[in-house]
This record gives C-alpha cells, structure tokens and sequence, in this order.
C-alpha cells in the first residue's frame, strides 16, 4: 500500500471495521470525513436492523 491510503480496524460495539482507502484528487471529503460518515452509516443501519 503507498503512504497516502489509509488502513485501520476498528471494532463497535460486536462489530468489527476493515476501512481501506485511497485518496482520490477531486475528492469531495476527506480521507477522515469519508471514514466517519461510513462508520457512522453502518452503525446506524445495525441499529435500525436491531430495532
């Protein structure tokens, strides 16, 4: 992977996250803005699965 991706785990709740990335140049968030709202879309959608 070159230096500009970015690559984590992160685990919520039972749920564990692999979010790779890639910057693009005309991208409209950040690599950081991208990963919060993905995170964010996800646990939303395991709440709304639990309800």
């Amino acid at each position: 992977m070159d230096e500009k991706a970015a690559c984590f785990v992160e685990k919520i709740g039972g749920v564990t996250f692999l979010v790779s990335v890639k910057p693009a140049e005309k991208a409209k968030q950040t690599t950081d803005e991208f990963i919060k709202a993905l995170i964010t879309k996800e646990c939303l959608a395991i709440e709304a699965d639990c309800a």
